[in-house]
């Protein structure tokens, strides 16, 4: 247990560096995932932003595994670096399956994914797998690149997971990530604003902001499915 380097293998064949952090002992049972900006612009693993909000989770309580890796050719992982993310978006969910497999047995296993800029994209397409509880995008890239990465089609994929609780935090002189463009497809995609600050020039800010948010939506999910659990016991018991 304790913190680890770890070799992913995926279905392609190649082999993802990761670093891995597992509390013991853990009575929870939810994994984070957090996803490193555009290889081609110097994206890894060892992003500031990733590496604060990975040290973050790593020190909340309400996490069981946190795991943060890097993409094809970045760093030790083998493969090439995808220009436009093509075998990322099959990665991404066999290291979901990697990540759940390390979590705690007999407990109620959850996945959250968490990401920056181009990692928001390649999570885009996470959301499909079965364990997914929550999304968190820091900086989606919907302006600079957006046209010749065709990022506006990923966040797109957002809007079919409604059943899903997202967050989406973006920085108002974001260069790759304009504030209009995000809020013109937020509304779009049935989006809100939960609220404006200007504490996020601070990046331990923003990723307090996040742990904080999904602590809550994660707890409020997990009331709502004990209470749902205890009505269908009523009903069965009136039975």
């Amino acid at each position: 247990m304790g913190r680890e380097q770890v070799m992913i293998k995926v279905s392609s064949g190649h082999s993802l560096e990761g670093d891995i952090y597992r509390k013991t002992p853990s009575l929870h049972g939810v994994g984070v995932l957090v996803l490193h900006p555009y290889a081609y612009l110097g994206g890894s693993m060892r992003d500031p932003v990733v590496t604060e909000l990975f040290g973050c989770l790593c020190r909340s309580s309400w996490t069981s595994v946190i795991l943060r890796y890097n993409q094809r050719g970045v760093g030790a992982s083998t493969g090439y670096r995808q220009p436009r993310g093509s075998g990322d978006f099959q990665d991404v969910l066999d290291v979901l399956d990697y990540l759940a497999g390390t979590l705690p047995p007999g407990t109620n296993k959850r996945l959250v994914v968490v990401r920056y800029s181009w990692g928001c994209c390649v999570a885009a397409h996470a959301l499909r797998h079965p364990l997914i509880a929550a999304y968190v995008g820091v900086s989606f890239p919907l302006s600079g690149l957006s046209m010749i990465l065709g990022t506006k089609g990923h966040f797109e994929e957002l809007g079919g997971t409604r059943h899903l609780p997202r967050l989406l935090i973006t920085g108002s002189q974001d260069q790759f990530s304009g504030e209009a463009q995000l809020m013109q497809s937020l509304t779009k995609a049935g989006g809100r604003l939960l609220e404006d600050d200007d504490s996020f020039q601070v990046v331990a800010a923003m990723a307090e902001y996040v742990n904080d948010w999904l602590r809550g939506t994660l707890a409020a999910a997990r009331a709502a499915e004990d209470g749902a659990a205890i009505t269908a016991f009523s009903q069965a018991a009136r039975a």
